[in-house]
């Protein structure tokens, strides 16, 4: 025992030690980007000088600072310097492939790429990358064109208050045009004395890139020896207006789908619940006025089942306490044989089932329990399917169909809402972008309300109508009697005559074990032995039950475990039940991170 518990302690302080380990190393891997600034000073000669800023927050360690910028195809950049700062410090770099405070480059015909390695614990570092890139701009025939992915999607983390700003030779800006893609919310901000442009992002979700695109005045870079000999501007002017247009066609078009999804929802509800019965049996008949209850019910023991499940078919519990009822009719004899009960056909009994039982299952004259657990037709599973619709004909007389399907029909409908919710909120960033938070709390208010009503409705309305209230009501309080039968004195009640009627209900209500062996407690056995209740629950060792189990095992036995019934039914009466069951030319985008 001491080993075991040595062994236990090892095995809690090593989990105790990984589970630190791992937490440590999740805390050190942490950063977040607070800045991503980009100033862009466009030469006359068409090459542009590039400062970018890139702010992390650090929690725990980290060791190495990654970036690298693409551009489009034959750009030529060239990193002409690389600061970083430890807070406030600048921090001394060298170029060397290995070392703390090192770091190295490199570039290529559109590719920059720069790794320094310093390591920064628990503090705010900013780098600052400055480059130059030779063919930046391009010089169409009518206009002068800058195209490039300014922030590629390639970042792992979201990127916060994302700035981008051109300085160009000239300060007359009327005539430049500029479009931002990736982001759908933005800020565009011309300042005319300085000659700037900049467009301003709050935030970048990981993996979202930010693309540039901007036309001017071909005389404001008369160097540039970049040059396509075509006319573009127009062009360019129309492919941006197709964008418009399709953005505004997935607002309209997701608009569209929400106001849909709203009328139908809407419409779907009232007229579910336009007509309802909201009176509930109750509210009308309290139980406390019929715990006393102890009249038999009017119907059958198969429909005051029904009756009290809302189910709409009778199971095997009901079947086997509407055999004993054609029993107690001597329309069917039953006795008791040395290993099987036998049920025999006296007269013709009230459903064609008990005839079919006899007469195929059987040999036209009897049947009996064993030879029901070894019959291996499928017709007696059709045949049972058949009684049980029957023994339901009458059921629209107690229950409310049109209420009974609205409260079936109340969790799909709530399930139906939030699925439809959930898929107009993963459109939002494809259709819509920038009324992603405002969906986001519209589609959770929707589905909160969708389960509310399913709740508030399920709970109040009622499914029985006018007369099945009152004997819902009855049988009610007849089925809370037989639960408390222990508490009274069942030999007082009444006499065993009066039983031989009680128990088919017990039997449907699944409370037969309770009743039978309440009246052997308050019956002499002498009695009990006179009496045909003696047959349903009897001690022979070598039946081990009495016929109601003899039978609900021959069902059961006979793989047909979707009789009607449930484990439940079959457990109450003491069967055993183990086993039992029922956009292309973009050049540029950068990439980085800290590790």
């Amino acid at each position: 025992m001491r080993k075991n518990n040595f062994l236990f302690a090892i095995i809690i302080l090593f989990a105790t030690f990984t589970f630190f380990l791992n937490h440590n190393e999740s805390q050190a891997s942490s950063y977040s980007i607070d800045q991503y600034q980009t100033f862009v000073t466009v030469n006359s000669n068409g090459s542009a000088d590039v400062r970018q800023l890139i702010k992390y927050h650090v929690s725990g360690s980290k060791k190495n600072v990654a970036f690298s910028q693409s551009l489009k195809k034959g750009s030529n950049p060239s990193l002409t310097s690389i600061q970083l700062f430890d807070g406030k410090n600048e921090v001394p770099l060298r170029y060397e492939t290995s070392g703390d405070n090192t770091y190295d480059s490199v570039t290529g015909d559109h590719l920059l790429a720069a790794n320094i390695r310093h390591t920064i614990t628990n503090n705010s570092a900013t780098a600052i990358y400055k480059y130059h890139v030779k063919k930046f701009v391009t010089n169409y025939s009518d206009t002068a064109e800058i195209y490039w992915r300014v922030v590629g999607n390639d970042w792992e983390k979201k990127i916060s208050h994302v700035k981008v700003t051109y300085q160009f030779p000239k300060k007359t800006l009327k005539s430049v045009n500029m479009w931002v893609s990736g982001p759908s919310v933005y800020n565009l901000n011309k300042n005319e004395k300085a000659g700037q442009m900049s467009v301003y992002i709050s935030k970048l979700t990981n993996h979202q890139p930010l693309d540039n695109r901007l036309i001017f005045p071909v005389s404001w870079v008369p160097q540039n020896k970049n040059i396509v000999h075509q006319n573009k501007r127009q062009n360019i002017l129309n492919q941006q207006h197709k964008i418009a247009q399709r953005i505004i066609f997935k607002k309209v078009v997701f608009w569209m789908i929400a106001a849909a999804f709203i009328i139908v929802t809407a419409i779907v509800y009232r007229n579910r619940f336009k007509h309802l019965n909201y009176d509930k049996f109750d509210t009308d008949y309290q139980l406390g006025d019929l715990q006393n209850w102890f009249d038999t019910p009017d119907v059958s023991p198969s429909m005051a089942k029904i009756i009290l499940t809302k189910n709409e078919t009778a199971d095997l519990s009901s079947f086997i306490g509407e055999l004993m009822i054609q029993v107690k009719r001597n329309h069917l004899g039953l006795k008791q044989l040395s290993d099987t009960y036998e049920i025999s056909l006296i007269k013709k009994p009230d459903d064609e089932f008990y005839e079919f039982l006899v007469t195929r299952v059987g040999d036209g004259k009897s049947v009996t329990t064993k030879q029901i657990a070894e019959y291996q037709g499928l017709d007696l599973w059709y045949e049972f399917q058949k009684w049980r619709r029957r023994a339901a004909i009458g059921r629209s007389k107690y229950i409310d169909e049109k209420n009974d399907h609205v409260k079936s029909m109340l969790a799909s409908l709530a399930l139906m809402t939030t699925t439809f919710a959930a898929i107009q909120f993963i459109l939002v960033p494809f259709l819509a972008p920038s009324y992603l938070i405002a969906t986001g709390i519209i589609c959770g208010l929707v589905i909160i309300l969708s389960w509310f009503i399913f709740y508030r409705i399920n709970r109040k309305i009622t499914v029985y109508t006018s007369l099945g209230q009152r004997e819902a009501a009855e049988i009610k309080g007849f089925k809370h009697v037989l639960k408390s039968i222990s508490s009274l004195n069942s030999a007082k009640i009444g006499d065993l005559t009066l039983w031989e009627d009680v128990l088919p209900y017990a039997v449907a209500f699944d409370l037969s074990l309770k009743v039978l062996e309440d009246l052997r407690i308050n019956f002499d056995t002498s009695q009990l032995t006179d009496s045909p209740l003696s047959i349903y629950y009897d001690t022979n060792p070598a039946l081990g039950y009495g016929f109601m189990i003899s039978l609900a095992d021959a069902f059961y036995s006979n793989d047909f475990i979707n009789l009607g019934g449930s484990s439940n039914d079959i457990s109450s009466m003491g069967v055993p039940t183990g086993g039992l069951g029922d956009s292309s030319g973009i050049g540029g985008g950068s990439s980085g991170g800290l590790s």
